[in-house]
């Protein structure tokens, strides 16, 4: 039976992160489509290879047209209050197209848009930090650990770093899970809440208007990419504890 398709529009953080859930979950082959040139080419190339290590078969095709997106679902990100819960609430048809004006769109996309007869939609969650990851032989690990919102895209890292630690902590008390679990908990605790509130302030930050927004775009900047990217140093250079090395 074929798999069923989904387009996102848009391959920013957020639509890599709503791909990798769709595509993790099992729910339906995915087409990221994007304007700039590569992006959405590169996120499906990350997301492709994360496959195999996280255990989910569908493909994630990136694009710059909609020839691809034939026969698929759509997806589009957009700003709203809403917050009620599950995946699949109706949506309407008339509100959504009245959030795409025009003016941004291109006519082939506005196409894409008008398609679809029924829309569902679904919004964005982080939880709570929690003082803890693991209670006597059972853990957390992942979302469900530290369910953070996508402005960091560090969602899927995290559970990878997090299933890292916890089979280095096992394979070191392999007698005592309850013992491995509770070093698990403290370990990854601390980085996890670190990545989630900078995630909550990217989202704020990215979200900015008028003045605000001219300020960030100013001082970014200022700052320039590579101290920008020195900022994140302490994120993309991680390394598992060598204390709790399995090999």
């Amino acid at each position: 039976m074929m798999r069923r398709k989904i387009t996102i529009v848009g391959a920013g953080a957020t639509g890599a992160t709503a791909a990798h859930i769709l595509a993790a979950r099992d729910y339906a082959d995915v087409v990221l489509t994007d304007i700039k040139e590569g992006l959405p080419q590169g996120k499906a190339l990350d997301l492709n290879q994360m496959g195999p290590v996280l255990g989910f078969e569908p493909q994630i095709t990136g694009t710059n047209s909609y020839e691809e997106t034939a026969g698929s679902d759509v997806v589009v990100i957009t700003a709203d209050a809403w917050s009620g819960p599950g995946w699949s609430e109706p949506a309407s048809r008339v509100d959504l197209l009245g959030r795409l004006s025009a003016r941004h769109w291109a006519p082939q996309a506005h196409s894409v848009f008008r398609a679809p007869d029924a829309w569902l939609k679904w919004a964005l969650y982080e939880t709570e930090p929690l003082a803890r990851f693991a209670r006597g032989a059972a853990a957390l690990l992942g979302d469900a650990a530290h369910a953070m919102l996508p402005f960091l895209a560090q969602g899927a890292a995290m559970a990878i770093e997090d299933a890292a630690v916890a089979a280095q902590c096992l394979a070191r008390m392999p007698d005592d899970p309850v013992a491995a679990w509770e070093s698990y908990s403290a370990i990854r605790r601390s980085r996890t809440r670190k990545v989630q509130r900078l995630a909550a302030r990217n989202g704020k930050r990215y979200h900015r208007t008028g003045a605000s927004a001219m300020l960030r775009n100013t001082g970014m900047r200022l700052l320039g990419g590579e101290r920008l990217l020195q900022n994140y140093d302490w994120l993309y250079d991680w390394r598992p504890p060598a204390g709790l090395s399995i090999t």
